[in-house]
């Protein structure tokens, strides 16, 4: 039997049938509900029905560089905790640094968490909600490395409309807090590396790795500006980037990978392939998209095409 019986909002079409969660009081794990054929004007499929408890939660194992960080795990930067390792769709609610911030993770995806002190030891606070509703507290002390700078592969034209590959270029930005020189830098692809050449970038400042022919607005491309800092390298790719997309990394002379910019096909001449944001994950296939007209932004923060 079925008693005070209602339709909650939120209906879905599920492999061509309309459903909606229903919620029903007085219901036991392992009773059997037959429902009517109407609710509240809706039909029903009156098929049994058998309640179930919610799902216990799982917990992950962490890495010897994170931290638990509720059911997930958190390795600590300066001023962030990159969280991953959700063992389930979960919903997150963090407090940290005055401030609060909401947001959903998945299996095999990363969130970057910022507005962390560096150098400092802080509490992180909030919770985390299943699918089954179970509420989740989080409470960790974090010590957050010192300030230190923070190198990001932000953009590529690997299609210029000026010849190739002399009119390639890859943008690079300083996103840390303090000053950083790129000496020791290699830029890797799948034809080797190339170490980048000696130049400080100060906090927020972007350069261009180029091929040391580059002129730049050949043939219509957006030029950089002349105050954009251009580090000649011996060569960008094995003959150039690949308009299918390649991968290229940026790592130190200890071989720590610090960015990542994914493969990713440029389909129109004259128009780069840009990271959404600073803090956008190297692995997040919704993080890097066509930049939005003019069709490129050398040396200045991107803006994308949206779909």
């Amino acid at each position: 039997m079925l008693a005070e019986s209602t339709l909650e909002r939120g209906a879905r079409v599920d492999d061509g049938r309309v459903c909606s969660p229903v919620r029903s009081s007085g219901l036991a794990p392992g009773d059997v509900v037959v429902f009517p054929p109407e609710v509240e004007g809706h039909l029903l499929d009156p098929a049994p029905l058998v309640a179930s408890a919610p799902a216990e939660p799982r917990s992950s194992v962490c890495g010897p560089d994170e931290v638990a960080f509720g059911p997930a795990c958190a390795r600590v930067e300066d001023d962030r905790l990159v969280v991953s390792g959700a063992p389930e769709p979960l919903l997150f609610r963090v407090e940290r640094g005055g401030g609060e911030a909401v947001f959903v993770l998945g299996p095999g995806q990363r969130h970057v968490l910022v507005g962390l002190v560096p150098g400092a030891e802080q509490d992180v606070r909030g919770s985390a909600v299943t699918l089954s509703g179970i509420e989740l507290r989080i409470g960790v002390r974090v010590h957050t490395l010192p300030a230190r700078p923070r190198w990001v592969l932000t953009e590529v034209l690997s299609n210029p409309l000026g010849p190739e590959p002399k009119e390639e270029w890859i943008e690079l930005v300083n996103a840390g807090s303090v000053a950083g020189s790129t000496l020791g830098l290699v830029l890797e692809d799948a034809a080797g590396s190339v170490p980048l050449p000696e130049r400080v970038l100060e906090p927020g400042e972007y350069a261009l790795l180029v091929r040391e022919d580059f002129e730049g607005g050949l043939g219509g491309d957006v030029a950089p500006a002349a105050s954009v800092p251009l580090l000649r390298l011996a060569a960008l790719g094995g003959n150039g980037l690949s308009n299918a997309g390649e991968r290229v990394r940026l790592l130190d002379a200890n071989g720590t990978v610090h960015s990542v910019f994914p493969s990713v096909a440029s389909r129109r001449a004259g128009v780069s392939i840009a990271r959404r944001g600073l803090d956008v994950p190297d692995d997040d296939p919704d993080g890097f998209a066509e930049h939005a007209d003019p069709g490129a932004s050398p040396g200045a923060p991107n803006t994308v095409r949206e779909r």
